[in-house]
């Protein structure tokens, strides 16, 4: 049981009051296992189901964004330069990191197109 001020002088936040919590970013002991991986939040807008818009966020790890933004720069080269190497860019067309960066968009429901999202 921490002491009223052990959890403060351990650089923890009021949730480790009583015991100490473990949660990345909220408690001095918690694990390098407990970071949870940078996303970006994508906000949009959606009809609901009363007809109306609303407003929706999604969240998309960052290093899938990371590789959305690469197979861009890659496709954005044009055709013709689809197979040229860029080191600039990457070593070689980024097959792999299209497939991580849809699927991630796919998990949070970006690619989901009107009628067929689940919720």
């Amino acid at each position: 049981m921490s002491t009223a001020t052990d959890w403060y002088e351990a650089g923890c936040a009021r949730d480790c009051t009583n015991q100490h919590t473990k949660h990345w970013g909220r408690c001095a002991y918690a694990p390098e296992s407990a970071r949870r991986e940078p996303t970006v939040i994508i906000g949009g807008v959606e009809t609901a189901e009363d007809g109306y818009g609303e407003i929706i966020m999604r969240s998309v790890p960052l290093s899938a964004w990371n590789d959305l933004i690469t197979v861009a720069k890659w496709v954005s080269r044009g055709r013709s330069m689809a197979f040229d190497p860029d080191p600039d860019i990457a070593p070689r067309y980024p097959d792999a990191a299209a497939r991580r960066a849809l699927g991630a968009l796919d998990d949070a429901g970006i690619l989901n197109r009107p009628g067929t999202h689940d919720g």
